[in-house]
């Protein structure tokens, strides 16, 4: 039996409610997942859930090592993956296209060779890298097709208590500006407006990364965790998960 006939029930295991998380590094097949623990498979469940078990062409946009694009090519998805740097892709069964997006031209042209041939762009801890989210979702909408977005969950209840400790945004300090090189925080109502603008409606918002509620990392963040539970129900908005994920459909 294919893989792609397995049932297609998402894994909602982002918010534990008591567990060690540690964020140490996870791989696929020996490929480096740069992500936060879990996503990607929270990810490949949802695309499941929502297209069904049909086989699609994925565009994964800034691949990395190229763990995610691995996964879904093993599941039987025709998946291309793009990155700037050739010297780090470890994938086998993907196909692989190096692309400078730091070239204007060379962006374009890749575009308008590849306008309607994906059901689904994959943008997964990218747009927080780069200088303007507003130009990648620009360029992706050209595509014509389904887009998920990822980037850190500014408004978890983690990085709630973070900025009124430091006055800093969670993963967005001087020393998250150097690596792994967050220079930009975005919140859900920007990230849903710059969407909207520019020709995508969102279907879904969804929590990724797995954030226990009560976090047994050390007895610091476990203290902290039980001072910020009180005020739990207080919360409003985006309180779970080290990401936030965003599907968007191309307005009709």
């Amino acid at each position: 039996m294919s893989k792609l006939d397995r049932p297609a029930v998402p894994k909602k295991n982002y918010a534990p409610f008591l567990a060690r998380e540690v964020k140490e590094p996870k791989y696929y097949k020996g490929i480096l997942q740069k992500t936060d623990t879990g996503l990607h498979e929270q990810l490949v469940n949802y695309i499941y859930a929502s297209f069904g078990n049909r086989p699609l062409r994925i565009l994964d946009w800034g691949c990395g090592e190229g763990a995610l694009s691995e996964k879904l090519s093993d599941d039987g998805h025709d998946v291309l993956a793009v990155d700037i740097d050739s010297t780090a892709w470890k994938g086998k069964r993907a196909n692989f296209f190096q692309l400078n997006f730091n070239n204007p031209a060379a962006v374009d042209d890749f575009v308008n060779q590849h306008i309607g041939q994906f059901d689904l762009v994959l943008c997964v801890e990218v747009i927080e890298h780069i200088e303007s989210p507003w130009s990648l979702l620009r360029q992706v909408r050209r595509f014509g097709c389904d887009l998920i977005v990822t980037t850190p969950n500014i408004s978890s209840w983690w990085g709630r208590f973070w900025f009124f400790l430091t006055g800093d945004l969670w993963g967005f300090t001087q020393n998250g500006w150097v690596d792994p090189g967050h220079i930009n925080a975005i919140s859900v109502t920007e990230m849903t407006n710059m969407l909207n603008d520019v020709g995508f409606e969102v279907n879904q918002v969804f929590p990724g990364g797995r954030l226990p509620i009560i976090w047994l990392y050390n007895w610091k963040r476990t203290l902290i965790s039980l001072v910020m539970l009180v005020f739990r129900p207080l919360m409003k908005g985006y309180k779970d998960g080290w990401a936030l994920c965003f599907h968007a459909r191309v307005k009709q």
